[in-house]
């Protein structure tokens, strides 16, 4: 379905992908993106996207998740998100693991979605490193985890993370695995 209503707008506009007239590629994508022209990024970044790329990948599921040119499509976003993902790029890794946790779209897993996100803070996504501070403080999901909560609290408020330091200031506040200050 999502390969269908590609090939209609790419039609309906009048630009093929492969248009050389037309800036192609990574950059160009990116840059069309930013510029919110999101037809015109799906254009230089879908091939790339099919071909493996994970940054094009990424911005691919980006634009299905926000419905920027037509209905958000989460399921599959998740999908090129867990492409990119397993090919490292981070911003998917978190994408990736916040679906899981949160069950947007996809069925819950918490254990998996955690997994992605380790992966993705370990690659210092910020994002990241807050959720897991977050998650690990909150006793809905992880009870008596307080040491993950401090480790990855303190990875975000070294880089002046207002979550990580608010998770921070809790565990002193309320002596939760470190000395009640």
């Amino acid at each position: 379905m999502f390969r269908m209503i590609c090939a209609a707008l790419i039609v309906t506009a009048g630009v093929l992908i492969a248009d050389t007239s037309r800036a192609s590629g990574l950059d160009s994508g990116i840059e069309a993106f930013h510029r919110e022209d999101y037809l015109g990024a799906l254009q230089d970044l879908y091939a790339p996207a099919e071909a493996g790329n994970a940054v094009a990948q990424y911005f691919v599921g980006v634009i299905l998740w926000n419905g920027f040119l037509f209905p958000p499509d989460q399921e599959e976003a998740f999908r090129w998100f867990m492409r990119s993902a397993r090919q490292g790029d981070r911003d998917s890794e978190y994408g990736v693991g916040s679906t899981l946790v949160f069950g947007e779209g996809v069925a819950q897993d918490v254990e998996a979605g955690v997994k992605w996100l380790e992966r993705a803070a370990d690659h210092e996504s910020l994002a990241a490193q807050s959720l897991l501070a977050v998650l690990y403080y909150n006793d809905e999901y992880f009870p008596a985890e307080n040491i993950q909560a401090y480790h990855w609290a303190g990875r975000a408020a070294e880089r002046n993370d207002a979550t990580g330091l608010f998770v921070l200031a809790e565990l002193y506040r309320y002596g939760r695995f470190v000395k009640k200050d």
